[in-house]
């Protein structure tokens, strides 16, 4: 039961630290808005790994991703908000005199969570991926308390992988790379709209046939 749950860590480490729309959202927030409204964006995107965990352990998931059609409509939805974030991000207009620690307020921290929660729960890759990892590691005969044991190293994992992703993320903007907040915000846009772009690939193609 060790073996397996260390080599959770490693594999799950990769999987959401490797590029991708959660950790898109969080850098792009933590460098413009700072590190509080990064944590915020964690705290959706753990919210929705939650709920992929729980519904994996339910097995909920793996009835998903035996009807294309839903995983379909899933990825269309996450290319239309990750279109809406893309333009958000090109149409931002950075502040006249930015500050390098500005207060965060509670729109901008409730906002933060819900992109994080929303990014999360509508990547079709990621509900692809906890069928993957669960279907490997779970039998029938494993138990919840094991089951919930993944789930939970599976969270704290991404929980310090993220924590260092915004800390660095918190030391270059104190270097002041949020002086460059337009050019920051292009990229992040230019990013979105590619993530967009392959969800919606992805909800275009045929459903392979039985």
């Amino acid at each position: 039961m060790e073996s397996l749950l260390l080599l959770i860590v490693p594999v799950h480490a990769l999987a959401c630290l490797s590029p991708g729309p959660d950790s898109l959202l969080t850098l792009r927030n933590t460098l413009i808005h700072g590190a509080v409204s990064g944590y915020a964006t964690l705290a959706g995107i753990l919210s929705g790994v939650s709920i992929h965990i729980a519904l994996a352990i339910g097995g909920l998931s793996l009835v998903a991703s035996q009807h294309p059609l839903l995983l379909r409509i899933i990825a269309m939805a996450g290319a239309v908000y990750f279109l809406h974030l893309g333009i958000r991000s090109m149409r931002a207009h950075p502040p006249e005199a930015p500050k390098p620690a500005p207060a965060v307020d509670s729109a901008t921290f409730g906002q933060s969570f819900r992109d994080g929660l929303l990014t999360n729960l509508l990547n079709a890759k990621a509900i692809l991926y906890f069928i993957s990892v669960f279907s490997i590691t779970f039998g029938a005969d494993t138990g919840i308390s094991l089951r919930l044991q993944i789930g939970g190293v599976m969270l704290v994992t991404q929980l310090v992988g993220f924590t260092l992703l915004i800390e660095s993320a918190r030391y270059l903007r104190a270097k002041g790379i949020y002086r460059h907040q337009s050019v920051l915000e292009r990229l992040a846009a230019a990013a979105f709209v590619l993530f967009a772009l392959v969800a919606a690939l992805y909800a275009l193609s045929p459903i392979p046939s039985h």
